[in-house]
């Protein structure tokens, strides 16, 4: 991703996990459909793109993937926290998925 494609910001739906320091915004879902893809704004939505959050399969996890960015605590606990939330999620899903 080069600065002029970071400091664009997406047009996705934004999410209500939106915090003091970062903003995330769908940006669809993966290339095979079957995990969604969040853009990460720095703060609050107001600042340049700093990374992605994306499942990793190595993971088995949604996982944040950082383009440059200093972080202080505060913004990577909300981030660990959005990533712990879609990571539930999608686990009750593909539970749900697998009993019907």
């Amino acid at each position: 991703m080069t600065s002029s494609t970071r400091s664009k910001k997406p047009a996705g739906k934004v999410d209500e996990s939106a915090s003091r320091w970062v903003t995330f915004v769908s940006a669809g879902t993966s290339a095979s459909g079957l995990t969604q893809l969040w853009t990460v704004l720095g703060s609050g939505g107001v600042g340049d793109v700093i990374g992605m959050v994306k499942w990793s399969g190595a993971w088995r996890q949604y996982v944040f993937h950082s383009f440059d960015a200093v972080y202080n605590a505060e913004c990577l606990g909300d981030i660990a926290g959005f990533c712990h939330a879609r990571t539930r999620d999608h686990r009750a899903d593909q539970t749900e998925a697998r009993s019907v």
